[in-house]
């Protein structure tokens, strides 16, 4: 079983900007690593496919209230 690196990865949301495959990929790659961001991605993609509920809203806002400042970095706020 090959397993693809985080920057073969991204690499793929980049050159198909338009594919939400990689970036499910990609959501699927941070989960397995327990890392929140996977998640996050995972309900954003689930929210632009329509599949809003108000359970994933407000797990995004938890995700975001634990996680917010710290996946900003230098962009502040």
């Amino acid at each position: 079983m090959r397993v693809a690196s985080d920057s073969a990865l991204l690499a793929a949301i980049v050159a198909n900007p338009d594919d939400d495959a990689p970036r499910s990929v990609y959501a699927d790659f941070l989960q397995e690593r327990v890392d929140p961001r996977g998640e996050f991605s995972a309900l954003e993609l689930a929210h632009a496919a329509g599949h809003v509920t108000r359970e994933r809203l407000l797990r995004e806002r938890e995700l975001i209230a634990q996680h917010g400042t710290t996946w900003a970095g230098s962009a502040g706020p």
